[in-house]
């Protein structure tokens, strides 16, 4: 009986720990879009930069600023992910 207690614990923090590593993987894309969006982002921002236009350099100072923010949620969801996963038994 005690066996079938252990096992019956050991499959759901099992199913647990594999939806966790779910959103742990779903959270990566998200960051490695985010990451993608900020590197074409620069680039943008560079020719802005060499044309000296200021409305061009605005605008991807405020889209840097929506990415910051969105990799800012990123990391802060990660961490939640992780803190679940150190407390599974």
């Amino acid at each position: 009986m005690i066996q079938k207690f252990e096992s019956t614990i050991n499959n759901r923090v099992h199913e647990e720990l594999g939806a966790l590593y779910e959103r742990l993987l779903a959270n990566l894309d998200r960051e490695l879009s985010v990451q993608q969006a900020m590197l074409q982002l620069l680039e943008e921002e560079r020719v802005a930069l060499t044309r000296a236009s200021v409305e061009g350099i605005q605008e991807t100072n405020v889209r840097k600023e929506t990415l910051l923010l969105k990799e800012k949620e990123n990391s802060a969801d990660r961490q939640n992910i992780a803190d679940q996963v150190k407390a599974l038994p």
